[in-house]
């Protein structure tokens, strides 16, 4: 099981990446996903690559309470338990 560290530093690669920023960005676990720069369609595809890495299906209920970093490095840990 990946530590909590692990995670965010997984799921901060993969925003990275959707945002088109460096790899060394920081999100904080206030950050709202909309204030980062995910769009509705950047939301969707921030969605299908966690579910790629993570190897997890996330419901429609689950992508509904995603609104900041900390939700879904929360939502990660809830899935790969």
């Amino acid at each position: 099981m990946a530590t909590r560290s692990d995670l965010e530093s997984k799921l901060t690669a993969i925003l990275a990446g959707q945002l088109r920023l460096p790899a060394d960005a920081a999100f904080s676990h206030d950050t709202l996903l909309e204030d980062a720069g995910l769009d509705s369609l950047a939301m969707l595809s921030f969605i299908a690559a966690i579910e790629r890495e993570f190897g997890a299906g996330i419901s429609d209920r689950d992508y509904e309470s995603l609104h900041t970093f900390g939700d879904a490095v929360e939502l990660v840990e809830r899935l790969t338990r």
